[in-house]
């Protein structure tokens, strides 16, 4: 059994808590803290951090799921929600201010919640997906049981497939027709201003959900539209790695479980499951499972102590 302090940073909060790790799964010691985050500045972000792993100094082994780009090496490439979160070694900065030896694991949010979700499959499935559908979309995908990486650590950029030569809104890669720009919550508010005629700056992707929670045929078409898009992404993947169990989860899907429990169906996930059935290859489609996450937003948490564990063996 091993004592970890896990951190997830988010866009606009950190979330952290004490967990035990063993070889058979993971318990929260504590349940999961957090500390709003007033900017955007990197400082206000690190002093939080350190403070955090200040207070826990107990603890020499330390997991941080992270927004933004991580190397193999777990540094922070850039994560370009905050001003100057680039370049950044949290094993250097963390043992700096600690003065003494720790271990410190840095993983990307979509992998460290991969990771937490794999470990229900990993007896059954060598080949896994994990999509995280919010603002953007996030993922990661495991193959004969590890995690993709790629050479430079930039594999899994599940949102940045491209599924249509139409014009879209621009991706946050500056491209357009990424699945992202259909499928999150930025699509799923361009579907319904468009289906509307609505001036885009008017409407959030609370509005659409209490829309479709009422009923409005309008919005509940836009879950169906970002729903198709995903589906034919997560098709790319059934067909290239044939994996057995795939897992979506995210702020989308948490809104869509309460769209469900007001109209009687998820216009989201049954159309996900649906554009998966028309566009994959028959062969690896009927290996394959489609599951909401187990975990939700702790699945960053979870899976950042296991990658601790994974990288202390």
């Amino acid at each position: 059994m091993k004592k970890i302090l896990s951190l997830d940073i988010g866009g606009s909060s950190i979330k952290y808590a004490l967990i035990d790790v063993n070889g058979d799964g993971i318990k929260a010691q504590s349940s999961p803290a957090t500390r709003k985050l007033s900017t955007r500045n990197f400082e206000e972000l690190e002093q939080h951090v350190i403070d955090i792993a200040y207070r826990n100094q107990n603890v020499e082994t330390i997991g941080i799921s992270t927004t933004g780009s991580v190397d193999e090496n777990g540094i922070v490439l850039n994560a370009g929600h905050f001003i100057g979160y680039s370049n950044i070694d949290w094993q250097k900065i963390l043992s700096t201010y600690l003065k003494k030896n720790i271990n410190v694991y840095v993983l990307n949010d979509g992998r460290a919640s991969t990771r937490a979700e794999y470990q229900q499959y990993v007896s059954s499935s060598q080949n896994f997906a994990h999509i995280v559908v919010g603002t953007g979309i996030g993922g990661a995908l495991v193959i004969d049981k590890r995690i993709v990486l790629g050479d430079a650590g930039l594999a899994g950029n599940i949102g940045h497939l491209v599924v249509t030569n139409e014009p879209t809104i621009e991706c946050s890669c500056s491209k357009q027709g990424c699945v992202e720009t259909l499928a999150s919550t930025r699509g799923l508010v361009s579907h319904f201003v468009n289906l509307q005629s609505h001036s885009q700056e008017k409407v959030q992707f609370n509005d659409i959900v209490c829309a479709a929670k009422n009923g409005d045929s309008q919005a509940l078409e836009a879950f169906k539209l970002g729903g198709f898009w995903l589906g034919r992404a997560i098709s790319y993947v059934v067909n290239l790695i044939n994996p057995s169990n795939i897992t979506i989860g995210g702020g989308v899907l948490d809104a869509t479980i309460q769209i469900q429990a007001e109209v009687g169906y998820d216009p989201y996930f049954e159309s996900v499951l649906e554009s998966i059935k028309k566009s994959s290859h028959r062969r690896p489609l009927s290996c394959v499972e489609l599951h909401r996450a187990k975990f939700g937003n702790n699945g960053g948490l979870l899976g950042a102590a296991l990658h601790c564990w994974d990288a202390s063996k």
